[in-house]
């Protein structure tokens, strides 16, 4: 037999449950066991619940895009606004700087002509310095004139002055003849055009010791033009309204040559006949010669830019 064998009969059994463990720090009878907290069935997510986190989150998310997208389209916005600012201003000085080029052009030219010449240019220049933008309307005018003026006109009595001291009495433009009827013509231009400008473009020596001046003029075509110059557009029974709507407000470059002839023998001019074209920026709006000759069949401004004349064509005034 084995010294010391553990024999299994010797062994005293009892129910764990009823086991008393003695240990030095110790004093309970049983043991303790930890335990998890009981699992209550409201909270356990549900598939409600899920979905409408879900959502909230969505919307969440929406609305952050939304915010972002919004300042993105106010950045660009304003970063918009200042290249509209700085190409308003770079244009600015472009015709700034090119009416200073030919200026300095036109001085260049006065220099290097011969005496005989250069007061027959010079008056040339001068003229287009004083009519650059028209003329004040008369007195009858002026009121109606004044809410759409939006140039700096020379005084009339100036321009009359120079006209009385380098026309001659009979001058013609090439339409009328006087110097009443060429302020006129003017006041008539300007009222029918605003914002007239006449920018003198270059000058040169035409036959027989003519002068021969280049201009441009960028107009826009304003209800005062189709009023004025163009009255039969504007009544009700012409049915030109998918004319007039073509036309409004639209902006056209006319490109006029201006023939000088001056009288030597008396230091002044003789004539100064403006040849322009009407046409050609009409037909680019209007895209068919059928609705351009309607445009000029009983208009006030011929397809020359020439003002027509005559008793049934006077400036009314309602």
């Amino acid at each position: 037999m084995i010294p010391n064998r553990f024999d299994i009969s010797d062994a005293i059994y009892r129910p764990l449950s009823t086991c008393q463990f003695d240990t030095p720090d110790s004093k309970l009878g049983r043991p303790e066991y930890s335990t998890l907290p009981p699992t209550s069935k409201s909270n356990v997510p549900t598939r409600s619940s899920v979905r409408q986190s879900t959502i909230e989150a969505n919307q969440r998310d929406a609305a952050a895009l939304r915010r972002r997208r919004e300042r993105n389209r106010l950045h660009q916005a304003r970063y918009k606004r200042n290249q509209d600012t700085r190409m308003a201003a770079t244009e600015d000085n472009i015709r700034h700087l090119q009416d200073e080029i030919h200026k300095l052009q036109l001085q260049r030219q006065l220099l290097t002509i011969a005496p005989g010449k250069k007061n027959s240019w010079s008056t040339a220049v001068e003229y287009f310095r004083l009519f650059r933008f028209g003329v004040h309307p008369s007195t009858s005018v002026a009121p109606l004139h004044a809410s759409t003026e939006k140039v700096s006109r020379i005084d009339r009595q100036v321009q009359w002055d120079f006209l009385l001291a380098t026309m001659a009495p009979d001058v013609t433009d090439g339409t009328v003849v006087g110097l009443d009827a060429v302020m006129e013509t003017w006041e008539f231009t300007a009222l029918c055009f605003p914002d007239l400008r006449v920018d003198l473009v270059r000058l040169e020596n035409g036959p027989n010791d003519s002068i021969v001046a280049t201009t441009q003029q960028n107009l826009t075509i304003s209800k005062m033009l189709l009023r004025y110059g163009f009255p039969h557009l504007s009544r009700p029974e012409s049915k030109c309204s998918h004319i007039v709507d073509k036309l409004i407000g639209q902006q056209i470059l006319i490109r006029s040559a201006v023939h000088f002839k001056w009288d030597s023998k008396n230091d002044r001019v003789r004539s100064f006949v403006f040849k322009s074209d009407m046409v050609t920026p009409l037909l680019h709006l209007l895209g068919n010669l059928e609705d351009v000759a309607h445009v000029f069949s009983k208009a006030r401004l011929t397809p020359e830019f020439e003002f027509v004349r005559g008793a049934d064509q006077r400036i009314e005034l309602d």
